[in-house]
């Protein structure tokens, strides 16, 4: 957030039980603005959006207005400033959360790259403890329209149970260092069918929880040609800054292409 100090002092308002208003104003992905002011007077507490977009001349319109109570407000030590609003809905977490301080460009563009395109849905690469000499629970079917997308940039979109042995061999295994035979075998190749087990994880067979966001907050360049990322998970439900903490290690290779070698969690909240 830009001229986040204003944010500070507004905090330091609220606290003291004075009289204080926020604005934050946004632009979308798509160029809109989005208005947004947070007030506090006499204990009520409240959230008032305006939304402008842009039409077919690329004139401005007030595409939508909200002003709703805010239950709950927090700035962390971490400098994020957590804030709950009523109605909520479930398809979104229950609070939103901004960042006040900067983060490092280096560490911010290795989230992106290696943990931001896997993520911590509908797979367990990053929440299971594992190495290349024991995958533990690793499961590597989970990973395959996570790493078709990093590869291809694109959706999978074919149907049904089972990817061909060479579209699902193409995208996983090059992201491991693990043999033919225990690939096959950990991944339930199937070979009189040549194909593998594989179904999309969508809203009908998947139970709720939170949204988890990743910091990476540390890199350590370690001597066997691999580094170690140290990444804080946080989750904005919880109004948790760190909700446990891991370390993956990933390996370059002289192509341009990498493959993750381990990842251990070393610490766990609530």
């Amino acid at each position: 957030l830009a001229n986040s100090e204003s944010l500070y002092d507004f905090w330091e308002a609220v606290i003291r039980n004075k009289e204080a208003e926020q604005w934050l104003i946004s632009v979308s992905s798509t160029g809109g603005l989005h208005f947004r002011q947070l007030t506090s007077c006499n204990g009520v507490r409240q959230y008032t959006a305006v939304y402008v977009e842009w039409n077919e001349k690329n004139e401005p319109y007030i595409d939508d207005t909200e002003q709703r109570d805010i239950l709950d407000w927090d700035l962390t030590e971490a400098g994020h400033f957590y804030f709950q609003i009523l109605p909520t809905d479930r398809h979104y977490d229950d609070y939103t959360m901004i960042r006040l301080e900067p983060v490092k460009k280096k560490l911010y563009d290795l989230n992106t790259q290696y943990v931001i395109p896997i993520g911590y849905q509908s797979n367990n690469l990053f929440t299971s403890n594992w190495d290349s000499s024991d995958f533990g629970e690793l499961c590597l079917n989970d990973l395959f329209e996570f790493l078709y997308r990093v590869k291809y940039h694109d959706y999978y979109n074919e149907n049904g149970g089972s990817i061909p042995a060479d579209v699902f061999e193409h995208v996983i295994k090059p992201y491991f260092d693990i043999s033919w035979d225990e690939f096959r075998e950990r991944c339930l190749y199937d070979e009189a069918n040549q194909c593998y087990p594989w179904q999309e994880i969508g809203a009908d067979n998947v139970t709720y929880y939170p949204a988890l966001e990743p910091d990476v907050i540390e890199k350590h360049d370690n001597n066997d040609g691999t580094f170690t990322l140290v990444v804080d998970v946080r989750c904005n439900e919880n109004k948790e800054d760190r909700l446990f903490t891991h370390e993956v290690t990933i390996r370059p290779l002289e192509d341009g292409s990498y493959q993750y070698v381990s990842n251990q969690i070393t610490y766990k909240g609530e």
